[in-house]
């Protein structure tokens, strides 16, 4: 009787645990049909598997809520200017059982006066494995739990190698570049991994000392979502136009900088921009980012500049490849894996459907 009573106590549980999973599983088709209730009214944009992020300004060209007149600024063009653009790029060459190889490639582009300079460092081919990891953690300030994360995960590794890259580059344009020349990076301030930031306040404190200013210019930001209203004051208006975030709704993360979000001209995207709070008055500066933006894309030439010649060119990915046979290394013929699991199946983007495609 009583092993009948512990096996009926079982079937019990077993039953709701099905319960249970039903109700999951009913409850996650629920939420994916009533969220097809949302799309009525809605205009989207594309987006296509593995062509990239298309343009979301056709989503803001109508006016949504009221903006503050004190935030709206029109920038002014300066006569003199001083402004350095700064991008890497960091390209998969091989795998191996115990890493992985790389190549890093960095650019500086400046603009002073209205003459143009550029500098290309590397490719530097870049080895990183079990036996190597120790040395690139002692490198940066790590706890214990994010040190054994890295161990755990080599690949989280690569970040922060591009990350020491970047500030190698960020000091190199410090230390050669004129004074009050102002420094761009690509992408926020604010950006870490694993809270290693890019320019942290050694970086700050360097730059102020030799009476030099950096700012960060972002092509996407999750502002645009957060605050809609804030991009559509940018289309709204006829000229080139930069809206000021309240500190107010500034997450705590990015409280130590300015945040603007700007459009240059007619044809450019919103762009995110980070500006130090140890500058008092940061409209100079945005005046200085106006003066040096291309009048076709609106997005500052140095930057545009840096990221064409920080991309690394065929041949010389070949190279590479050579100079690892050199070194001792040797690649081997391996089928891609998509091929492996979908045969004839893995075909382009293209091949599926047209980009854009308009219904």
């Amino acid at each position: 009787m009583k092993i009948m009573k512990k096996h009926k106590t079982i079937q019990k549980l077993v039953f709701n645990t099905e319960s249970i999973e039903e109700q999951i599983i009913d409850r996650m088709y629920t939420v994916i049909k009533d969220s097809l209730n949302h799309i009525k009214g809605e205009i989207f944009v594309p987006r296509d598997p593995y062509d990239g992020v298309y343009s979301i300004s056709p989503l803001y060209n109508t006016y949504s809520g009221e903006t503050d007149n004190d935030l709206i600024y029109s920038p002014r063009q300066l006569s003199d200017i001083r402004i350095a653009g700064i991008d890497s790029t960091i390209h998969p060459i091989g795998e191996s059982r115990n890493g992985f190889l790389f190549a890093i490639r960095g650019a500086i582009v400046a603009d002073i006066n209205y003459k143009v300079s550029i500098r290309r460092y590397g490719p530097f081919l870049f080895y990183l494995s079990r036996e190597n990891i120790e040395d690139i953690l002692d490198s940066v300030s790590l706890s214990k739990y994010e040190r054994f994360r890295v161990l755990e995960d080599i690949s989280i590794s690569k970040k922060i190698v591009i990350t020491l890259f970047e500030r190698t580059l960020f000091l190199e344009a410090v230390e050669t570049m004129p004074q009050d020349t102002l420094i761009l990076i690509d992408g926020s301030l604010s950006r870490s991994v694993l809270g290693q930031k890019v320019l942290d306040e050694y970086f700050i404190y360097n730059m102020i000392s030799r009476d030099r200013c950096v700012a960060g210019v972002s092509k996407k930001s999750k502002l645009y979502k957060r605050y809609p209203h804030y991009v559509s004051a940018l289309y709204m208006s006829r000229g080139p136009t930069i809206v000021r975030i309240p500190n107010r709704l500034v997450r705590f993360g990015s409280s130590h900088n300015w945040i603007f979000l700007a459009r240059f001209s007619q044809r450019s995207v919103p762009l995110r921009i980070d500006i130090p709070k140890y500058i008092d008055n940061p409209y100079p500066i945005l005046d200085h980012i106006y003066t040096g933006i291309s009048v076709n894309t609106g997005y500052p030439d140095v930057l545009k500049e840096a990221h064409v010649s920080s991309k690394l060119l065929r041949n010389e990915i070949l190279a590479l490849k050579i100079l690892v046979k050199r070194l001792g290394g040797k690649f081997i013929q391996s089928p891609r894996i998509r091929d492996v699991l979908f045969g004839s199946f893995n075909k382009s983007p293209g091949e599926w459907v047209s980009n854009n495609a308009a219904l």
